[in-house]
């Protein structure tokens, strides 16, 4: 796992993964402070979680299955949104790379699949 807590170089990370590559979900910085330390941490975990069900679900049933995770964190966010995440969540495998919008690693995967620019547009 890549160190929860350690900043994201400015520079390119080489990652080598068999299969898929890491969806990297960056946080922006009004979206964490509207949920908080605390909302941010669950927001990651139903992330983490879901991740870990991909195993014979459809598309709709992993954005379903991440929506009642939010829903019960009380967080809400756009509803294309549940639908993108759970996509990217498939092609990934569930690998996750969680950033948060001042280059913070909130949630990392096992050996880097491609270069991740900490200053890159967020996608939350």
């Amino acid at each position: 796992m890549v160190d929860a807590g350690r900043r994201l170089p400015k520079g390119e990370v080489n990652w080598a993964m068999s299969g898929h590559h890491p969806v990297r979900i960056g946080l922006n910085r009004s979206f964490e402070e509207e949920l908080g330390p605390d909302g941010v941490r669950a927001y990651v975990e139903a992330l983490v979680a879901t991740g870990q069900e991909l195993a014979g679900r459809t598309t709709n049933q992993v954005a379903d299955r991440l929506h009642e995770r939010l829903d019960r964190a009380g967080i809400r966010v756009p509803a294309l949104s549940y639908e993108r995440s759970a996509e990217q969540l498939i092609e990934s495998a569930g690998q996750l790379l969680v950033v948060s919008a001042d280059g913070m690693v909130l949630h990392g995967v096992d050996r880097p699949t491609q270069p991740v620019q900490p200053d890159t547009e967020p996608t939350h």
